[in-house]
């Protein structure tokens, strides 16, 4: 396995890891801001396998259909299991949840179609864009949460900031689902 497939790898290995640890956040009371923190480190260093991977690939000319898929499945799997999280503890609303999870099933069975066809649907600018709007959106959710759990930010003013920026999230999902439609329209 290639280096920059493993590197996707990490991203699948840390959704539990981040699950179990962000829940256990909010079970240990005076802990949590140390917990959130240390979460929040390991989560820039998971985040910035995404760029290591395509970094690596191109590179080492390693670029594969297997790391076309892999890479844009390893993102989703971790975002989604992410956005559980704030969904179960109450920051993210959970229509917004669900509507970026179909999203993801929809880009999912696009994927498995064009598999069929002989074409690895590789990530465009769209999708670039909207893993981009993601990941801003979990750093400021983990931020705002860390802010809160230390008493320097009071949780209403977290809701109607984050209900902002998970729109916004949405909205670009079904954007680049629309420009990956039209992109391969013949499928």
């Amino acid at each position: 396995m290639f280096l920059s497939n493993k590197l996707s790898c990490v991203r699948i290995f840390f959704a539990p890891v981040f699950f179990i640890v962000y829940s256990l956040a909010h079970s240990l009371d005076e802990y949590a801001v140390v917990v959130l923190i240390c979460l929040l480190v390991a989560l820039v260093f998971v985040e910035f396998t995404d760029f290591l991977d395509g970094f690596f690939a191109r590179k080492f000319n390693q670029v594969s259909d297997t790391g076309k898929l892999l890479d844009p499945f390893s993102d989703a799997f971790l975002h989604i299991n992410i956005f559980l999280c704030f969904t179960l503890y109450g920051l993210m609303p959970a229509l917004i949840f669900i509507l970026i999870l179909y999203r993801e099933f929809l880009m999912l069975f696009l994927r498995m179609l064009s598999i069929k066809k002989g074409i690895a649907v590789a990530a465009r600018m769209g999708g670039k864009f909207k893993t981009v709007l993601y990941i801003l959106s979990v750093f400021c959710t983990l931020i705002l949460n860390i802010l809160s759990a230390a008493g320097f930010v009071h949780a209403i003013v977290l809701k109607p900031v984050l209900t902002i920026l998970f729109c916004l999230c949405a909205a670009a999902s079904y954007i680049s689902f629309v420009d990956y439609i039209i992109q391969f329209r013949r499928l």
